[in-house]
């Protein structure tokens, strides 16, 4: 998965979880958020809290306790000492700690993990006395963990958010040297090693389980199997793994993970060119199960995905309409990259180079706002100096590529650098025979 696409999927993740939030006042929702980085968790944290408070909610922090690791006992220790929660008011409770509870059993008959496991499994019914969201934090290895060892407390989850590291300038400068020639962002690598999912995968199938957490590792494999990408027989493997979660998700009932996982297989085969007719099926049955469940951002993502569908195939009108919808949501729940791609788009697909370019410059600033700089470079070059060079402003096309340059140094990213560098060579040049020629 690329850095923009990491940025992308966690701004999604993070604006699903928002949603579920608003959405659960005045009842139980437990929403697990996973992630591996204790910097970004705090981030999101801090940013969700205080859009929260904003909205005139409350907002809580609990840690639950090595020496007796209860979810309920922290959950009423709270309650007990606040008397807005008492007269249940809007809030929202965020559960840390669960990290750093020992794997290991010491001196103990059970580890502080396997104790923390029991209580939520033996005690769930006794949640319902909590009228709202609890937001669990935890990282990948541990939520696997949660869903073997405590499967009740697991289907009784609101949602699962994942979010994933994003990498610093210094570490794709580092990853982009040994990839000059290529003109995509390098990759990242997410969650656990393919042999542990393989591994866990191989465990759960041998006790004869057809439980939610194989549907999630299927869907992880399919994943792992993405990011390596290193030929064909990983994309088909990918693709297999996609097609047995789907198949799991469909048994289960698990609507909102089938449409996740639809939507990404329908990505993958988007991506092959040759299968987008499959892609789009994929596609059109995701919508219909984001537009059953209500989520928005769901329907918004897929609706441009078609839209994407339609522009290959050259039915511009059709793809268009498409992302006219996609717009209409982005700019609804307030997704300004999904509404900047979608913008980028329209740009691309307009007749009348002027309004094209008017179309680029909208999203251009979006990405100046949200601070994706790649992004921003990635449309100077290859969108806005190709609009100006074909509307006859090569100054302005030049202007552009430098620009795109300095961003491009800014991220160290040297694919980037070489195309502005190239192309401005080559407008010079043209521009010297023309002088020459006169």
């Amino acid at each position: 998965m690329t850095t923009v696409d990491v940025k992308a999927e966690n701004q999604r993740n993070y604006l699903k979880l928002m949603v579920a939030l608003e959405a659960s006042q005045g009842i139980l929702n437990l929403l697990i958020a996973v992630c591996d980085d204790r910097n970004l968790r705090e981030i999101l944290i801090r940013q969700y809290e205080k859009e929260l408070t904003e909205q005139e909610f409350l907002t809580y922090r609990i840690r639950v306790r090595n020496q007796d690791p209860s979810l309920r006992y922290a959950l009423a220790q709270l309650v007990e000492a606040e008397p807005d929660l008492q007269q249940e008011k809007p809030a929202v409770i965020t559960v840390l700690g669960v990290d750093e509870l020992l794997s290991v059993k010491l001196d103990a008959p059970k580890s502080e993990q396997e104790r923390f496991f029991g209580y939520l499994q033996w005690t769930r019914e006794a949640l319902r006395q909590f009228r709202f969201p609890i937001v669990l934090w935890l990282t990948e290895s541990i939520l696997v963990r949660l869903a073997e060892r405590a499967p009740d407390f697991w289907s009784w989850r609101g949602g699962v958010f994942w979010f994933t590291r994003e990498s610093t300038p210094q570490e794709r400068a580092n990853i982009s040297v040994s990839r000059t020639e290529s003109t995509s962002e390098p990759k990242e690598t997410r969650g656990l090693p393919l042999e542990e999912i393989l591994r866990l995968i191989e465990q759960i199938e041998a006790q004869g389980k057809e439980s939610p957490i194989l549907a999630t590792l299927y869907d992880s494999l399919a994943q792992a199997y993405q990011q390596r990408y290193d030929s064909p027989q990983e994309r088909q493997l990918a693709i297999e793994a996609y097609e047995k979660a789907i198949a799991l998700q469909t048994q289960l009932g698990l609507k909102a993970d089938l449409a996740d996982s639809l939507k990404k297989l329908g990505d993958l085969y988007f991506e092959l060119q040759n299968e987008v007719k499959r892609a789009d099926e994929c596609y059109q049955q995701a919508l219909e199960i984001y537009r059953e469940i209500g989520d928005r951002l769901g329907e918004a993502n897929t609706l441009r995905a078609i839209g994407d569908v339609l522009q290959f195939l050259d039915r511009r009108d059709e793809a268009l309409q498409r992302y006219e919808q996609a717009l209409a949501f982005y700019r609804e729940i307030g997704d300004r990259l999904g509404e900047a791609n979608v913008l980028q788009e329209f740009g691309k697909l307009q007749d009348d180079p002027a309004q094209g370019l008017e179309y680029l410059q909208q999203a251009q600033n979006l990405y100046v706002q949200i601070g994706d700089i790649y992004s921003q470079c990635r449309n100077l070059l290859y969108f806005i100096a190709d609009v100006q060079l074909n509307m006859g402003q090569p100054d302005a096309a030049v202007d552009s590529l430098h620009r795109a340059a300095e961003l491009a140094t800014a991220i160290n990213y040297e694919p980037f650098l070489k195309y502005a560098q190239d192309k401005i060579a080559k407008i010079n040049s043209v521009s010297l025979s023309s002088v020459n020629r006169s």
